[in-house]
């Protein structure tokens, strides 16, 4: 299972950390910054077993909560599921219209936006999109009830 650490400080290296708190794996969350990916005070840990409330890393305590991962949205075809190097689609398509082209080239009206996920009016990037809120819960119900995705639809 993997669990969501806000950790204060990188002061502390991977292989410390894995050994004081009893992880089985960690990942620094990183951000997109104007030079590059810069990281940030957020760790994910994995554990075997249960979720503990904290965790120590030197002499601090941090919080532990269950990490839910964001929807995917493939910046190519628009769809959720895979990101854009794993996409099979040849031609780019809107965000806006859906048509076959990049985003910056669209010329749409606002009566022409149309979400490639759902069909209705608005971007395929609306985070109030019927789609993205249903796989936004799927996510949060796999990774709270320690399900796979499909079992987690199915509920």
């Amino acid at each position: 299972m993997e669990y969501r650490c806000d950790n204060k400080s990188h002061s502390i290296s991977r292989p410390k950390m894995l050994r004081q708190t009893g992880v089985i794996w960690a990942h620094w969350i990183t951000k997109r910054a104007d030079n590059g990916f810069v990281p940030t005070t957020a760790v994910i840990i994995a554990f075997e077993g249960e979720l503990p409330p904290t965790v120590t890393m030197g002499f601090m305590r941090h919080k532990v909560s269950v990490y839910i991962p964001p929807a995917i949205r493939c910046a190519k075809c628009q769809r959720y599921g895979h990101k854009t190097h794993q996409c099979t689609r040849k031609e780019p398509r809107c965000a806006k219209c859906t048509q076959a082209h990049e985003y910056t080239a669209c010329t749409a009206m606002d009566n022409e936006i149309n979400c490639a996920n759902c069909g209705e009016r608005h971007s395929s990037a609306y985070k109030e999109c019927n789609k993205y809120k249903e796989i936004s819960t799927t996510l949060k119900t796999a990774a709270t009830q320690n399900l796979s995705y499909r079992h987690a639809l199915s509920k």
